[in-house]
């Protein structure tokens, strides 16, 4: 994201929905949200890509492998621990953001979980306690099931697999 709070860019992000006409569009609330979370993950993956020794890859080209035979044999198996990490902190960012769909969005059916979740506190301090637990059960489910898929390969840890030098 950006230095700023999402509060202080949410203002001139609405302006431009509705000077482009795309306010309440489901898309470009994903564009945005998308484009919003670039910046850190592109930086997590640098990090990541960074702590892939260079020597490895060099191994592979003396050994006969293509620049995209190395990439894809040698430096992405070891990417993947920062991939899922980044899957992960991407996803639950956008999953759980509340704020934006709730600005971009107008229409109740086109509304994410994270603002439908809003509509279970009822005015009058009336809260629907059943329906609110049952909801919020569905709600964490992809975010639990995206976390059981990546521990996968995040329980391989960063240590390479052995395959530094010693």
């Amino acid at each position: 994201m950006t230095a700023l709070p999402i509060t202080a860019v949410m203002v001139p992000v609405f302006q431009m929905f509705l000077f482009f006409k795309m306010q309440n569009s489901i898309i470009a609330t994903m564009l945005f949200l998308t484009a919003s979370s670039l910046p850190y993950g592109i930086w997590m993956m640098k990090n990541f890509m960074d702590s892939v020794p260079i020597d490895l890859e060099e191994s592979a080209w003396i050994d006969g492998a293509s620049v995209w035979n190395g990439l894809r044999r040698i430096v992405a198996p070891l990417m993947l621990p920062g991939i899922a990490t980044i899957a992960i902190f991407t996803f639950s960012g956008s999953w759980g953001n509340f704020f934006v769909p709730y600005i971009l969005l107008q229409t109740p059916e086109k509304l994410p979980a994270s603002v439908t979740i809003y509509q279970f506190f009822g005015s009058h301090g009336m809260v629907e306690y059943g329906r609110l637990a049952a909801f919020s059960l569905l709600y964490t489910m992809p975010s639990v099931v995206l976390y059981i898929f990546s521990q996968r390969y995040m329980s391989k840890g960063f240590s390479m697999g052995g395959a530094t030098k010693g």
